[in-house]
């Protein structure tokens, strides 16, 4: 049973990447370009050691991948006012409308997979996916 269960999760999971990878290519971005935008915008700004944490990343790659994104004028660096040898990354008002852009399309690649579910399911179906995120956030290479 637990095959089942891996093997759905798994397609899930990959599914999820090729909309994701779809969507940097439509935005015009590279795929760690998409994936760090997206990242500090939903959490309102972020560290650069939490991103590179998350994207799992060497630092030339993500410092190559910072550079790009200041130079389009999505993100921007400051640093920490608790920390100064911390640099924090916020989304310029370009990357703030690129990623509410991102957000519509994604919903609107997703909402007709979940159209079909009732309220409770939706319910059930998110929490579950929440679950997912933290376990495998938690997990290295997650």
């Amino acid at each position: 049973m637990i095959h089942i269960y891996s093997h759905l999760i798994a397609q899930i999971f990959s599914q999820a990447a090729m909309l994701e990878l779809n969507l940097a290519k439509h935005f015009g971005l590279h795929l760690f370009q998409f994936l760090a935008l997206t990242l500090v915008g939903g959490a309102g700004g972020l560290s650069i050691k939490e991103l590179r944490r998350r994207l799992s990343i060497p630092g030339s790659s993500l410092t190559f991948t910072i550079d790009s994104l200041e130079k389009k004028k999505l993100i921007r660096r400051r640093r920490s006012r608790e920390d100064r040898r911390q640099w924090l990354l916020f989304l310029t008002p370009t990357g703030e409308k690129l990623c509410a852009d991102i957000l519509e399309m994604k919903s609107q690649a997703i909402s007709p997979a979940l159209d079909g579910l009732s309220g409770s399911e939706k319910t059930a179906f998110l929490k579950i996916a929440e679950e997912l995120r933290r376990a495998t956030d938690a997990k290295p290479g997650g």
